[in-house]
């Protein structure tokens, strides 16, 4: 039975008893506890990282068509990490899985410099209402 995400499993299931298990309770609760309050944060400087990104206009347009997307992106990156995940345990290539989400990662952080310079991920200020 698998529980929860690999890197998340040590955190999640419960462990035998031995001197320092009351140590590592508390530490798993304290790195569980921070994790509930960072995963919340990250949502919401997404949101305004949307409304900034268009203008505070079709707000919830904009959020659908972020959600489609990511969506599909997720799907799309599931299935090629796990093609290539499977052609890299057949070729006894266990490096190659981990290499490619690196670069994949790199990627998108070149990705990121390279709209921070041309202005595009700069802060415009929101429109205005004027009272008649």
């Amino acid at each position: 039975m698998t529980f929860g995400n690999p890197p998340l499993r040590p955190l999640l299931l419960p462990r035998t008893a031995s001197p320092a298990s009351g140590v590592l309770r508390g530490v798993r609760a304290a790195v569980l506890a921070v994790l509930c309050v960072l995963l919340p944060m990250a949502g919401h400087a997404l949101m305004e990282t949307l409304v900034a990104l268009c203008d505070n206009r079709l707000v919830a347009t904009h959020y659908g068509l972020y959600s489609t997307v990511s969506g599909l992106g997720i799907t799309l990156g599931n299935l090629a990490v796990g093609a290539v995940w499977d052609f890299a345990q057949n070729h006894r290539m266990e490096w190659l899985t981990w290499g490619a989400l690196v670069a994949t990662g790199l990627a998108c952080a070149a990705s990121v410099i390279v709209l921070a310079r041309t202005g595009i991920l700069t802060r415009r200020p929101l429109l205005e209402v004027r009272q008649a």
